[in-house]
């Protein structure tokens, strides 16, 4: 799977599940990392600029998203740099579908 896919305006929507600092035997110090899920659009729109965003509900302006998973059905998960991440955001759950 190609992460450029999923990033609009370069980032990414995830749910992050563990930050974790792998143990170093050298004296460097190993930086922090973070496992996080990626969530995507449950669908996308073209913008005037030609790059895509995702379809924002009529009545709320939110996105709706989903979780990714790989083929065989598990989740899609990914290791960053503790320092990528750029802020939090609020999801609203949707129930009953």
């Amino acid at each position: 799977m190609i992460l450029s896919n999923l990033c609009f305006s370069g980032h990414v929507v995830a749910q992050l599940r563990v930050i974790f600092q792998p143990v170093m035997r050298r004296e460097a110090q190993a930086e922090f990392l973070a496992y996080v899920e990626p969530l995507i659009p449950t669908s996308v729109v073209a913008r005037e600029d030609g790059e895509m965003e995702g379809a924002r509900d009529p009545n709320s302006g939110l996105i709706e998203v989903k979780r990714l998973y790989k083929p065989h059905l598990s989740r899609f998960g990914m290791v960053i740099k503790l320092p990528d991440i750029w802020r939090s955001v609020d999801l609203v759950p949707v129930y009953g579908r």
